[in-house]
C-alpha cells in the first residue's frame, strides 16, 4: 500500500515537472519574438521590431528615401537593432532611394510584397549579407545599382527578374567596378522575350570583354500570359473536322505556330462543344485551351402551304440537330416571332394569322449545350400569303348536294 502511494506522488511530481518545462519553453519562445520598439514611418507607414531581428513596415504608399540624418529612422533608429530580416506589407508600392543601403553585417532576408511597383537607387546597395530576395510579379522597376554589392550572388546564385519588369537601372546589380571577381554583376534568370531578357541580351552584345558580360539563364515564358485569339466562337457543320486559326499575341508581339506553340483539337468534328489546346513550345511553356462550338446547318427544303389562316411550315431535318426556331412576320426585316420545335418532328403549323397578308418565313436549328441553345443560320426568307376560305354549295347533275373549299380574295 505505502509503495502505492509513493508511486502516485512521484509520478504527480514527474508530470508536474514536465509542464513546468514546457512552460517555461513556451514563455522563452513568446520573449524571442516580442516587440522592442514600434512607431510611424512617414505618412502612412508603421513599423515593428521584434527581438529576433525581424523588422516590419506596414501600411500604404511609398517607403521614404533615406536621408541619412536624424530624421532617417531606419538607419539611425532601428538598424542598432541588428535587423536580419524585413517584411514589407501589402499596400506598400515603392522602396525609396537607399532606403536600406549598407546594411553590411546583419540583413539576410528580404521579403516584397506584390504591391510592389518601384525599388529605388541605391535601395539594397552594400547589403553583402543578404541571401535570399524576391522580387515579386508586378515590379515594374529596379533602379540605379539597386542591389549592388548585395550579397545573393555569393549565397545563393541569382536574382530571378519578373515579367512584369520594364526598367531596369544602370549597375542595378553590380558585384564590383573593377572587375577583381570572375564577374562583374550579380547572376540573373530572365523569362524569354521580357524587357529584362531583351536588356542583358542588348548589354552583353555591345561589351566586348567577357568578364564584363551578364551571365544569365534564360527561363521559359507561360503562354497563358499572352492572347488567343479565334476569329469566331461557332461553325458551321461540315461532318469533317473543323480546325479554327488561332493567333496568340501580346500586345505587338505575334508568336510563330510550330515554333513557338502547337495546336490539338478535340470533338470538333460533331455538333456541339469543342476544344482547341495551344501548348508553349522552345521558349514558351504551358498552355491554353480555348473552346468553340459546332452548330447544325440550315435546315434544306423548306415549304410553306395556307389553309386557312394558318401556315404549315415544312423543312427537311439538319445533322446534330437538338431542334429547331421559326421565325415569322409580316415585314421581311423586322418584327419576326419564334416558335420552338424539337428534333422529332420537321414540321409546323403556324396558326391564327391574318387574312389578306403576306407572310415571311426562315428557320434555323440549333445545339444544345448545357443549358444553352447555339444557334446556326437560317435559311433563306420564304414568304406565303393567307387568304380566306370558304364553303360553297353546289350541285351535281344528279342534285346531289356536295360542299368544297374555295378562297376568296374578296
Amino acid at each position: 500500500m505505502i509503495k502505492k502511494i509513493l508511486i502516485c506522488i512521484m509520478s504527480t511530481v514527474l508530470v508536474l515537472s514536465i509542464f513546468s518545462i514546457l512552460n517555461e519553453t513556451e514563455v522563452s519562445a513568446q520573449e524571442t519574438n516580442k516587440i522592442i520598439c514600434t512607431g510611424k514611418y512617414g505618412k502612412n507607414l508603421k513599423y515593428t521590431v521584434y527581438s529576433d531581428g525581424l523588422l516590419k513596415i506596414d501600411g500604404t504608399g511609398a517607403i521614404p528615401n533615406a536621408s541619412f540624418d536624424n530624421k532617417d529612422i531606419i538607419h539611425n533608429h532601428l538598424y542598432p537593432y541588428r535587423i536580419k530580416k524585413i517584411e514589407i506589407g501589402n499596400g506598400i508600392t515603392s522602396i525609396g532611394k537607399a532606403a536600406f543601403m549598407n546594411n553590411e553585417i546583419d540583413l539576410v532576408y528580404v521579403r516584397l510584397p506584390k504591391s510592389i511597383k518601384i525599388i529605388g537607387e541605391n535601395a539594397f546597395y552594400g547589403t553583402r549579407s543578404l541571401e535570399a530576395v524576391s522580387l515579386p510579379e508586378g515590379l515594374e522597376k529596379i533602379g540605379k545599382q539597386a542591389f549592388a554589392f548585395s550579397g545573393v550572388d555569393c549565397k545563393k546564385g541569382y536574382y530571378t527578374i519578373p515579367k512584369s519588369v520594364k526598367y531596369i537601372g544602370e549597375d542595378a546589380f553590380q558585384i564590383d567596378y573593377h572587375g577583381l571577381r570572375s564577374e562583374v554583376f550579380h547572376k540573373l534568370k530572365v523569362y524569354y522575350g521580357t524587357y529584362a531578357y531583351k536588356y542583358v541580351k542588348s548589354y552583353n552584345e555591345k561589351v566586348t570583354e567577357k568578364a564584363e558580360k551578364f551571365k544569365y539563364d534564360v527561363l521559359k515564358f507561360p503562354i497563358n500570359e499572352y492572347h488567343a485569339i479565334m476569329k469566331k466562337s461557332s461553325y458551321i457543320y461540315t461532318g469533317k473536322q473543323i480546325k479554327p486559326n488561332i493567333t496568340v499575341k501580346s500586345g505587338k508581339t505575334t508568336l510563330k505556330k510550330n515554333i513557338d506553340y502547337t495546336v490539338s483539337y478535340k470533338n470538333n468534328i460533331k455538333t456541339g462543344k469543342a476544344t482547341v489546346k495551344i501548348t508553349g513550345k522552345g521558349n514558351y511553356t504551358g498552355s491554353i485551351t480555348k473552346t468553340f462550338y459546332i452548330v447544325p446547318k440550315a435546315p434544306t427544303g423548306l415549304k410553306l402551304t395556307t389553309r386557312k389562316k394558318n401556315i404549315k411550315v415544312s423543312y427537311k431535318k439538319s445533322t446534330g440537330a437538338s431542334g429547331y426556331q421559326i421565325a415569322y412576320s409580316t415585314s421581311k426585316s423586322k418584327g419576326f416571332k419564334y416558335i420552338t420545335v424539337n428534333s422529332k418532328t420537321a414540321s409546323k403549323v403556324i396558326k391564327k394569322l391574318k387574312s389578306k397578308k403576306k407572310y415571311y418565313v426562315k428557320v434555323r436549328a440549333y445545339k444544345t449545350v448545357g443549358k444553352k441553345k447555339y444557334y446556326g443560320s437560317y435559311t433563306s426568307i420564304n414568304e406565303k400569303t393567307v387568304y380566306k376560305f370558304f364553303n360553297v354549295i353546289y350541285y351535281d347533275n344528279q342534285f346531289n348536294c356536295c360542299f368544297t373549299n374555295k378562297i376568296s380574295k374578296c
